[in-house]
């Protein structure tokens, strides 16, 4: 039997596992969102419809989670207007109302916000301190992963996120505006607020976290909860029921700010940890070229373990549907 086959030993600390999600075809969620869209400012990208678009994803996600990640405790989905989306039988599933989330007075309407919802997943009763965030268009395929792909082991057995490096961060210079993408606004947001909290640190800052699963520690979200410049952009950030120029990205920076900041004592791990065998990244949207679902479907077949993102993002064309199919072809293979 080889190193990458021997049993992996079990985390020293549950480790839990968070999802969002909402379906966009509920006619109450439709109703709720035009009646916000009437009262509010936003940017187009922002509220097209293909951002609350169901495609089964939840459902591929959690089988994926189970398959590939058998480390994890719990899987929390994070619903909408006490949605029940359908997920495999016996997968251990809680779903949590996001506006049992929120802090007064933002709990008293609906959201169509996801950095919102993510700036209060550290509030979701008897969530794990350590625990992997990952949005329902993500998933684990290809070969079984173990917790220290996710987390580092430091000084008294504590674990530290392992950072996935991504792309550059925009400068510091470029100008906040109205008509930036949500997320790119975020991301800038994100961005000048480290490199001003951290000057020493601006280096370690030049990448944001890659767009996939993330592990993420409860307590440095809630140290960013009680920090006092921290604190009111992420109320903001709530306040705002669509993504906002204005919005943090709240877990990304809670992924950058662990990289610093330790809450009750341990160490920052620099230097990753010898793999059992390496995993991959990749990242499509429903309109890629044959190409890459292609590269996909041969890294499920390897049984390379891979972070998959499928994104429906916006396009100008019109959705390519065998495309759609053999995304969808990949995903049915995580639940085989």
């Amino acid at each position: 039997m080889s190193v990458s086959q021997l049993p992996s030993p079990p985390p020293p600390y549950p480790i839990d596992y968070v999802i969002t999600w909402v379906d966009g075809a509920d006619p109450i969620h439709q109703e709720e969102r035009k009646k916000a869209l009437g009262s509010t400012t936003t940017t187009t990208a922002s509220a097209t419809s293909n951002r609350w678009t169901d495609h089964s994803e939840l459902y591929y996600a959690v089988a994926s989670i189970r398959k590939f990640a058998k480390f994890i405790r719990n899987i929390y989905v994070v619903v909408s207007l006490s949605q029940r989306p359908r997920v495999p039988e016996n997968s251990n599933v809680v779903f949590v109302d996001d506006l049992l989330l929120f802090p007064a007075p933002y709990n008293q309407r609906p959201t169509f916000n996801s950095h919102a919802i993510e700036a209060c997943l550290c509030f979701i009763p008897d969530l794990a301190e350590h625990f992997l965030y990952g949005c329902d268009d993500m998933f684990l395929v290809g070969g079984e992963f173990h917790w220290f792909d996710f987390f580092d082991v430091g000084k008294g057995n504590s674990l530290t996120p392992r950072f996935l490096p991504g792309n550059t961060f925009p400068a510091t210079s470029t100008k906040l505006d109205p008509s930036l993408p949500g997320w790119y606004a975020a991301r800038l947001q994100n961005h000048k607020l480290l490199q001003s909290l951290f000057p020493k640190k601006k280096e370690l800052f030049a990448r944001d976290a890659k767009h996939q699963v993330r592990a993420v520690l409860k307590s440095v979200m809630l140290w960013m909860w009680h920090h006092p410049r921290i604190e009111p952009l992420l109320r903001q950030t709530v306040a705002t029921q669509f993504r906002h120029y204005t919005n943090l990205e709240p877990i990304g920076l809670a992924v950058q700010v662990a990289r610093v900041v330790v809450v009750g004592g341990g160490s920052i791990s620099t230097k990753p940890r010898t793999r059992h065998r390496p995993f991959a990244c990749v990242y499509l949207t429903m309109y890629d070229s044959s190409d890459m679902v292609r590269e996909v479907t041969k890294k499920v077949a390897a049984a390379t373990p891979t972070l998959l993102c499928i994104n429906d993002e916006t396009h100008s064309g019109r959705p390519n549907k065998s495309l759609a199919e053999a995304c969808e072809t990949v995903l049915k293979l995580t639940s085989g």
